[in-house]
Formats: C-alpha cells, structure tokens, sequence
C-alpha cells in the first residue's frame, strides 16, 4: 500500500483521538462541579431561603430591600440546619402545607411546588441534624 492510502486511517485515528480526549476533558469538568441535591434545588427554586438559611448546607437568607427596613416582624425564621433532629420528613410535609403547626402557628407559606417537590425538599431538608449556631446578640 502507498502512503497516500494510509492517509484516511492516520486521520481517522487522529480526529478519534481527539474526540476521546475532548470527552474525557468533558467528563473531569462535570465531575469536578459540585452537584447541588435535588432537595436543595428546590428549596432554592421556591425561595425558601428568603426567610429560612440553612448553614450546614450553605445556604443564605437573601433577604429583600423592603425586608431589611422592617425589623418589626413577629418572629425570625430559623436556621433549617438541625430541622431533621426535630421532624420526620412527613411532619414537614404537614407543616408546609399548612396542616401542623409549631407553637399554635402554621407556617407562614403554604409549599406552591408538586408534591413531588415537597416530598424531595423534605427528604433533603431530614438529612440535616447538626445544631445550628446561635445568632449573636447585638
């Protein structure tokens, strides 16, 4: 055989070749990419983290401009972080629609997502049960 017929195979490798090493560069990018757990995905989506934080899971309050001015609100929302030490998820699903309560008062949203998403946050939000910290008092 000449040189000329073995040009397509060489290039044939070549370009293959390329296209493994193109995924596998791929493949080391997804992986280094922390995922964030469907339950968390959620609890993002619906923004429970406009009153709500959970530490553990780095999560932060993102608080609004007109929220900020009011400081006159009856009671400060808690850090999530030890929830799942307290309730069972399906307690949680109780609470957030409205069909338990904590110290006479129901929650004060009702969950707007499917059911299935109250049944992934609440999962999600069961594996946590390490105390959270103490706000500092001013």
């Amino acid at each position: 055989m000449t040189q000329r017929a073995h040009m397509p195979t060489a290039l044939a490798v070549l370009l293959l070749a390329g296209a493994l090493v193109a995924a596998g560069s791929q493949a080391q990018d997804a992986k280094e990419e922390p995922k964030v757990p469907a339950g968390q995905q959620v609890f993002l989506k619906y923004k429970c983290n406009s009153c709500h934080t959970l530490e553990a899971a780095k999560v932060v309050k993102v608080e609004d401009e007109d929220e900020a001015k009011d400081s006159s609100t009856k009671r400060k929302p808690p850090d999530l972080s030890g929830v799942g030490k307290k309730h069972p998820a399906a307690w949680m699903e109780k609470y957030l629609t409205k069909k338990e309560m904590i110290d006479g008062e129901r929650h004060s949203k009702k969950f707007r997502g499917t059911e299935e998403e109250l049944k992934t946050v609440t999962a999600w939000l069961e594996t946590y049960k390490v105390e959270a910290k103490k706000a500092k008092k001013s």
